[in-house]
């Protein structure tokens, strides 16, 4: 499915947080939740397509599921940074 974006938003693909692993212990990451404040800009009329960026923590993001994928729409301002 390709997806297109109208306006001032922002389609992310959100990471997931990863525990840590130090040998055989597991270091659960200390916020508990499921996604990372980073993602993947998936289609955006500002940003490059494929880079890293720093979401907002505290907005509320529209999230859909396409083919078991979950992603983000975002408005654009809600978008902190990019990650180099």
């Amino acid at each position: 499915m390709n997806l297109k974006v109208y306006g001032n938003r922002t389609i992310l693909k959100p990471i997931e947080n990863q525990d840590t692993k130090v040998g055989l212990i597991i270091i659960p990451n200390a916020s508990q939740t499921k996604w990372n404040d980073t993602a993947i800009v998936v289609d955006s009329s500002y940003y490059t397509k494929g880079i890293k960026v720093l979401m907002n923590p505290y907005n509320q993001y529209n999230e859909i599921d396409i083919d078991k994928e979950k992603y983000f729409i975002v408005n654009t301002n809600d978008i902190l940074g990019v990650i180099e």
